[in-house]
C-alpha cells in the first residue's frame, strides 16, 4: 500500500455508516464514522462505497506514494437515478488530489 483514501461522508454519515469501501474490487475497509481513512494502491484508481446495485457512483482517482487522497460522499440534488439501487440511485462520490495528477490511462 502506498497511499491513504480519507473517505468524508459528513452529514451523510449515518445513511452511508457500516457500508464497505470498495478500491479496483477489492473492500479495504468499511465506514465508521464521518471520516473513515484506508490504505489504497498508487496510480490510477476507481473507488466505491457499498456492493452491487446498493452503491455509490464510482470515482477515478489517482495517488501517489504517501498522497492522502480525500474522496466525498455528495448525494443528488436533482431527483436523479442514474445507477440504481439505493446508494447507486442518491449518492456519487467526488475526490480532490493533493497535487496535479498524470493523464487519465485511455482505452
Amino acid at each position: 500500500m502506498a497511499a491513504t483514501i480519507r473517505v468524508q461522508l459528513g452529514e451523510h454519515a449515518t445513511e452511508l455508516a457500516g457500508q464497505p469501501i470498495i478500491i479496483n474490487g477489492v473492500e479495504r475497509g468499511v465506514t465508521d464514522g464521518p471520516v473513515t481513512e484506508v490504505e489504497a494502491p498508487k496510480g490510477w484508481s476507481i473507488v466505491v462505497i457499498g456492493h452491487g446495485w446498493d452503491q455509490t457512483g464510482p470515482a477515478r482517482y489517482h495517488a501517489y506514494e504517501g498522497d492522502v487522497v480525500e474522496v466525498f460522499a455528495e448525494r443528488y440534488e436533482d431527483g436523479r437515478v442514474p445507477a440504481g439501487g439505493l446508494l447507486g440511485g442518491r449518492y456519487f462520490l467526488r475526490v480532490e488530489h493533493p497535487q496535479p495528477v498524470p493523464p487519465e490511462p485511455t482505452g
